[in-house]
Parts: structure tokens; sequence; C-alpha cells
């Protein structure tokens, strides 16, 4: 198989594959978007880690390990949304934060697309989680990992709300 990756930027890190033999004229070609894999890997990494724990009881159902399970078993990098009833794309780098901080030490991770939040809620696209206060990595460990990657908290004071709305 040729890998042949697109490093201008263009195509934001698309992966064009060819089945071998390689003839432009003949052979199939495939795209694929290496971002899902990476938030699929995330997903499995906090979900497998023992540092995670997902205390809240959401009310559209189950838990926010719901989420991350609907990330792995769709298989393209999105999470169902039930206040919606549709797929979201979730955030790489939202994704990437949560995986560093189960790396970290103890998160605990209430909501990420299910729960009921304010109409237009950045849970509902997949930018947004909410961890629980009591999180034993701390309010400060949590901001300052959610900042490497792009995160910020907002003004809600029951929980701590992370945004990831800029960059992949």
């Amino acid at each position: 198989v040729l890998f042949i990756m697109d490093t201008s930027g263009s195509m934001d890190g698309t992966v064009i594959t060819t089945v071998p033999p390689y003839d432009p004229g003949t052979s199939s070609t495939f795209l694929y978007d290496f971002t899902q894999f990476d938030v699929m890997g995330d997903a499995r990494k906090i979900l497998a880690s023992g540092n995670t724990r997902f205390p809240l009881r959401l009310e559209t159902g189950g838990t926010a390990r719901r989420d991350f399970e609907s990330i792995v078993s769709h298989g393209d990098g999105q999470a169902w949304v039930p206040h919606t009833g549709q797929w979201t794309p979730v955030r790489r780098s939202m994704m990437d934060a949560l995986a560093a901080m189960a790396g970290s030490g103890g998160t605990w991770i209430n909501a990420l697309t299910g729960g009921n939040h304010s109409n237009g809620s950045h849970h509902y696209s997949g930018t947004a989680v909410d961890l629980d206060l009591g999180s034993p990595l701390g309010a400060g460990r949590i901001q300052s990992i959610a900042r490497r990657f792009g995160g910020a908290r907002n003004y809600e004071t029951s929980h701590i709300h992370l945004d990831f709305r800029r960059g992949g």
C-alpha cells in the first residue's frame, strides 16, 4: 500500500492510500482522515484508565461513559448527542487533553455530549466537556492541561466546564 500524506495543510492531514499495484489509471484510491483514529484512540485510553470516573447520572440516560463508548463504537471520531438525536464530530484537541488528564491523575468526567445543557451548548457540537469539582487531579491541574490543548474554563462554578472551540 502506498501512503501519500499532504503536508501543505490544504487537506488537514488527510492521507491518500492506494492498493497495489499503483497505477493511477486503474488503482482504487481511498481518503482517510487520521484525526478520527486519534479521537477514537483517546476515547479508548480514557475508558481504560484507572484514573477516569464517570460519577454523574445524566438526564438523557447513563453517564458520560456512554458518550466515550459511542465514539469507539461509531468508528469515525463522532459521539452520539441524545439531545439532538444526531452524531457529532468530537474535537481532537479536547480528547487529547482528556487523555492527558487521565494519564496524570484522577479525572471525573460528568458530561461530554450527553445530558441537558443550554440551547446552542458546545456539548452538542463535541467541543465542550464538564468535569467534577471533586476530581482528584484538581481544578488547577485540569485547567493547566486544558490550556496546553487550547481549552478554556468558563464561568460556571458547580463544575469545571471546559470549552475547546478553537484549534483542532
